[in-house]
């Protein structure tokens, strides 16, 4: 199989340059990677775990537990006991977090329009669809993913 139709390679090299761009990005919001996941993340959310904070940011949990307390201390989270199980604590996004994160999310809203402009709506949709099935598929069996 040639390097080029092998889809591990082509998701990572889409990922890496696609990516890439919006990372630096990030510098002017005076947010790392790993920040903007886990907000990112929290802001679409009622409240994560540590475990699936650190699934979803790409990032081993103990490296996404410093995070959390140093979002904590910051005032953009906080943790709190999961009403539907109390041995369960899920990190929830606050108001400050919700606004620190607004105009980063703004920001990757556009850049995703910008990438994606030219392509047909149906086409955007299969591909986001397609991409969704594919890591619902390997997220249960992937190995944790190397802090970024």
């Amino acid at each position: 199989m040639v390097y080029d139709d092998y889809l591990p390679y082509l998701l990572a090299r889409a990922a890496h340059l696609v990516a890439g761009r919006f990372h630096q990005s990030l510098r002017e919001h005076d947010l790392t990677v790993l920040s903007w996941r886990t907000l990112a993340a929290l802001s679409g959310s009622p409240g994560l775990t540590v475990s699936e904070l650190a699934e979803v940011a790409l990032a081993k949990q103990p490296t996404v537990s410093k995070l959390i307390d140093r979002l904590e201390h910051q005032r953009l989270v906080r943790r709190a006991v999961d009403p539907r199980d109390r041995r369960r604590v899920l990190v929830r996004l606050t108001a400050a977090g919700a606004r620190r994160i607004e105009p980063v999310l703004r920001d990757a809203r556009s850049y995703d329009a910008t990438i994606l402009a030219g392509h047909p709506p149906a086409e955007i949709a299969r591909l986001k669809t397609l991409l969704g099935e594919l890591i619902a598929r390997y997220s249960l069996t992937a190995p944790v993913m190397p802090d970024t």
